[in-house]
């Protein structure tokens, strides 16, 4: 008998950081730390890619919606991408929870171009539009139709594209967290999600299925190392 779980098709368990009743202390804790592991594997600078990808030469102000911000490093990795580029970025960051906005907002200095605000992607109005909309490691925590309907309402609300990095369902980052995570720290929350979240990944073919039922002419999706998938959704130009 396999010792390893089904990688076939996406576990159905929550993580325990989707149980909004975790505040507090162990929450913030728990942010820093993935905050270090998402650098570990490249997260930061696969979502810069992606958003440069998306967006028109010659553009002077950009505005990007991150949606699940957590401790906002891609905002602020971001701001430091923008300001090497010469050119002026507003960024929104939004989240379910108290204790993330307020970390988020803690780390944070460049106020003028970050805000972070406790809100839902699906309250937010189709009219409140950005030039990009951003997900890093947050559509995995959707099921499937959730998923869709996510990518539907980020793709209503961008002007020229939506940008998702998220993980790879396969079993060697699953064997590398389930081994490597209990050697460096005991953070329960990291220690429980992290391989869980692998569980909770993503094939190729079932993001580009997602991003079409989403309603998304032309997705694409890249592999990017290490275990990581880049989509992107063009807006679709008349």
């Amino acid at each position: 008998m396999s010792m390893l779980p089904d990688f076939s098709k996406r576990s159905e368990r929550s993580e325990l950081m989707d149980d909004l009743s975790i505040q507090g202390d162990e929450l913030e804790e728990t942010l820093l730390q993935v905050e270090r592991i998402n650098a570990l594997s490249r997260g930061p600078a696969i979502s810069v890619a992606g958003v440069e990808s998306l967006i028109p030469g010659g553009l002077e102000t950009l505005s990007v919606l991150d949606v699940g911000t957590g401790s906002g490093d891609i905002p602020r990795r971001l701001a430091d991408w923008a300001e090497d580029k010469s050119f002026s970025i507003s960024i929104k960051g939004i989240d379910l929870s108290h204790t993330t906005i307020d970390f988020a907002q803690r780390r944070t200095t460049r106020t003028e171009r970050l805000q972070f605000e406790l809100e839902n992607l699906f309250d937010l109005p189709d009219e409140e539009q950005y030039d990009v909309v951003h997900a890093s490691l947050v559509l995995h925590h959707f099921p499937g139709r959730e998923a869709v309907a996510a990518l539907d309402k980020m793709y209503r609300l961008c002007r020229y594209g939506v940008v998702v990095n998220d993980l790879q369902r396969h079993p060697v980052p699953w064997l590398g967290l389930r081994l490597g995570l209990p050697l460096f720290t005991r953070n329960r929350l990291v220690r429980n999600d992290g391989p869980l979240s692998v569980l909770r990944g993503f094939t190729r073919r079932e993001l580009i299925r997602s991003a079409r039922a989403a309603g998304v002419p032309s997705p694409s999706v890249a592999w990017e190392f290490p275990f990581r998938w880049l989509l992107l959704c063009p807006k679709a130009t008349t």
